[in-house]
């Protein structure tokens, strides 16, 4: 049993996220050529091998870039955590269009201390907000938020097993028409860190996967990791998916006519 740190799930990091997937894109080699048969042969990213990830930043950078280069993005995103004393969820859908600057997400939340919902809505470098949470509704507020790659690109939740994993077993496959890698992990030996995990947690259980396709789009991932901190025991589990990459539009919402 390895020796990790306590995994903070807090809301404030949840709203920071703007996460998704879904499938994988349909249409895959559209230039005519042989998919790859092996690891070895398939064209990789930036930060991406046949062996693992080669370096966690610069994956990161090939997948946002990738992401920004389709020009606009659907995705959900599960974050559920199990424990003794109860189960807390949250549930994220995102819309992102780049070209027109505008980008939606919402929230939401169950847990044993409550329940709600949390929605942002950005356009031209302006965010606004509004969230319900034990039945109780906010007014709609607005703060300024620039519309920037690294805060819209859903990195936070693929983010750990790109920057703390590094050896994968990568495997090559077709999905919907699309080539991919598919990176898996299973086992807690190696892990150097994870996310906002330190020395004061047991790590028992680890297992990983995702698939990113040539450009280094990220198209699912998924995690689940099993720790004890302070003799509890906690099981986090995480599920990402991007879809409708170049076909995703955002209306603004009537609410954010309502801001204050």
């Amino acid at each position: 049993m390895m020796k990790r740190s306590t995994l903070a799930v807090s809301l404030v990091v949840v709203l920071v996220l703007f996460s998704g997937c879904s499938a994988v894109l349909d249409g895959g080699n559209s230039d005519g050529t042989e998919a790859p048969d092996s690891a070895e042969e398939f064209d990789y990213a930036d930060g991406f091998g046949p062996n693992g990830v080669t370096d966690g930043q610069q994956a990161l950078e090939s997948y946002q870039s990738a992401v920004k280069t389709r020009g606009s993005y659907a995705s959900t995103y599960d974050f559920d955590v199990r424990a003794n004393d109860g189960n807390t969820s949250f549930d994220v859908e995102n819309r992102v269009d780049f070209e027109n600057q505008q980008g939606y997400q919402r929230v939401d939340v169950d847990s044993p201390a409550y329940s709600g919902w949390f929605e942002s809505y950005y356009e031209d470098d302006t965010r606004y907000n509004r969230s319900e949470v034990g039945g109780e509704r906010s007014n709609v507020s607005v703060d300024e938020q620039n519309f920037t790659t690294a805060e819209l690109t859903s990195t936070d939740p693929i983010r750990p097993l790109l920057s703390n994993v590094s050896n994968y077993e990568v495997s090559v496959e077709q999905r919907n028409g699309t080539t991919v890698a598919v990176y898996e992990r299973s086992g807690t030996e190696g892990i150097d860190s994870f996310y906002n995990i330190n020395e004061s947690t047991d790590v028992s259980a680890f297992s990983a996967t995702f698939a990113v396709d040539s450009e280094g789009v990220i198209h699912s991932a998924s995690y689940d990791i099993t720790y004890t901190t302070g003799g509890k025991e906690q099981t986090v589990t995480m599920e990402f998916e991007l879809s409708d990459l170049g076909e995703t539009s955002v209306e603004r919402p009537d609410w954010a006519d309502e801001a204050r």
